[in-house]
């Protein structure tokens, strides 16, 4: 076992982010447009993929729009949801009893704490919760696996985990 380099780090996350995204849409179109009105329909499936690929950008529009009192519900609740989803997403696996995202199983990494045991369910959570809000900083927080000696991105640093490669 050792650290997991940033390359490996970077695929896993380009994999789950392709899996959340799959997720994410489909319940879109199973269980909110359904309910919505006709002249969002068309557009809606676009709306989450921006908001999933350009968070910083949603969040910044919904501080214009409260600012201006114009603001769309529909862009609170998509954006919303769209967080909602990714920590759940992160959450979820790693809790599950393969304790890794699918990006993670596929390349073989594990999280663990820095002493190398199990993370707990306040630590998992927290570092699921810390990982979502580090991509409204356009993952910069991650680069700091360049220049830690466990290879730990910020979200790591602050729960005490790191990224183990079983491969």
């Amino acid at each position: 076992m050792s650290k997991s380099t940033f390359i490996r780090r970077f695929i896993a996350g380009i994999i789950d982010a392709f899996f959340l995204l799959i997720i994410i849409i489909v319940f879109t179109v199973a269980v909110i447009l359904p309910q919505m009105d006709k002249s969002y329909i068309q557009y809606y499936p676009w709306i989450i993929i921006q908001i999933f690929f350009y968070p910083l950008i949603y969040l910044l529009n919904i501080i214009y729009a409260i600012s201006n009192n114009s603001l769309d519900i529909l862009l609170v609740y998509s954006s919303l949801g769209v967080f909602l989803a990714e920590v759940l997403y992160y959450f979820i696996f790693e809790l599950l009893p393969i304790k890794a995202t699918i990006g993670h199983k596929l390349l073989g990494l594990t999280i663990l704490d820095v002493e190398l045991k199990q993370l707990s369910i306040k630590q998992l959570f927290l570092r699921s919760l810390l990982k979502t809000v580090t991509r409204y900083f356009f993952c910069i927080p991650m680069i700091t696996i360049l220049f830690t000696k466990n290879r730990q991105a910020l979200h790591d640093i602050i729960v005490n985990s790191v990224v183990i490669s079983q491969k």
